[in-house]
């Protein structure tokens, strides 16, 4: 079967819309694997064919792989974190390496990505849609193993993320709080938790995550950020991850400088565009764009310490908190930095940095 998914066919289709027939038509071709993988998740090959090798045991009908958003059975625990493309293939080497072909046994696994074997598909009924699988009777009932040498990752938590750095910075005084790009609203849903006597607003320019999001905020504003015209002061305003996504993040901070009460504050963070993957890559001629990540596909500013700082003194801010968060390298993150240091052209607080965290008033 290995050298079988060398030369193997690919079908993508909608997850939401096809229709088990439709997958029907393939298998009477021959096919004996089908994988499902939704448009909000990569996998390599690689950890594509680890799945598939599971398929050996002709007992066993659904594999999936490790995913960070997925069911608890398929946690990932990577011996380094990845923020590129290229450290998410050296983790998935990682895992083969040390877990080739290993599957075990799960309680249950997201239908985000899955494979399944024909014997399945055939005994699931022709209307039903793949993203329905999962309630069917079915499916409960077929055993499922998670391949421990395979590795997925989806973006589809981009909008339900809760930002808990960014809880810990917001003053104990603040009566009004302000989430720019607030999502579906899991920052502020932990928010109205933690703090339930703050008034909470929220600005979204995605009309259906502020659709979701609009029980738990006092107010939404859909709308550009840089549009939003508020009359009373506010306490506080939460930008995470906003300022990259904006033409101009610096006419932006000055308007949250007049929205904001004297004693009010300005809590963010920003993706590091030092960081060592980005300058490796922009050493090798590569400049690859992400759905989420410091190489963000809709990302339109990039900043480092010193240009991040230079923006906030302009918009007329004090700087009272600012943390590089950092995290482990992998060993080829810790090969490139060492060799930069060597040569004395690289900043090893940079380079290892992810993003900023800052809080800034008046």
């Amino acid at each position: 079967m290995k050298d079988q998914l060398k030369d193997a066919e690919a079908y993508f289709f909608d997850h939401d819309n096809i229709l088990s027939a439709e997958l029907q038509k393939i298998l009477a071709g021959g096919i004996d694997v089908i994988t499902i993988i939704h448009a909000s998740v990569i996998a390599l090959r690689s950890s594509l064919l680890q799945m598939t090798l599971a398929f050996d045991n002709k007992q066993i009908e659904i594999v999936a792989p490790l995913l960070q958003n997925g069911s608890d059975d398929q946690t990932p625990h990577p011996p380094f974190p990845y923020s590129d493309e290229e450290t998410f293939r050296e983790v998935s080497n990682a895992l083969i390496s040390l877990n080739e072909a290993h599957v075990r046994r799960a309680d249950s696994v997201s239908n985000e990505i899955f494979s399944c074997a024909a014997s399945f598909i055939k005994k699931i009924p022709e209307n039903l849609p793949i993203n329905e699988w999962i309630h069917h009777p079915l499916w409960m009932e077929t055993p499922k193993y998670v391949a421990e040498g395979s590795i997925a990752h989806s973006f589809a938590d981009y909008h339900t993320h809760i930002r808990e750095d960014l809880i810990r910075l917001i003053p104990h005084h603040v009566h009004s709080i302000l989430d720019v790009g607030c999502g579906e609203g899991a920052l502020g849903r932990r928010m109205k938790q933690v703090l339930p006597e703050v008034k909470i607003f929220g600005v979204e320019i995605d009309a259906h995550a502020a659709a979701h999001a609009a029980p738990v905020y006092d107010h939404i504003y859909v709308m550009p950020a840089e549009d939003l015209q508020i009359s009373e002061p506010l306490d506080c305003i939460i930008c995470g991850d906003i300022l990259e996504h904006l033409k101009d993040p610096w006419m932006f901070l000055k308007k949250l400088h007049t929205l904001l009460q004297p004693q009010g504050v300005v809590i963010g963070s920003v993706p590091n565009a030092g960081h060592w993957t980005v300058i490796e890559g922009l050493i090798k001629g590569r400049f690859s764009y992400i759905p989420a990540g410091i190489l963000c596909w809709d990302h339109l500013r990039f900043f480092t310490k010193e240009s991040l700082c230079e923006m906030l003194h302009k918009a007329g801010f004090q700087i009272s908190y600012l943390d590089s968060v950092q995290s482990a390298l992998s060993p080829r993150g810790e090969q490139f930095v060492r060799l930069l240091e060597k040569t004395n052209i690289g900043d090893k607080l940079s380079l290892t940095t992810e993003q900023f965290l800052f809080r800034v008033g008046k």
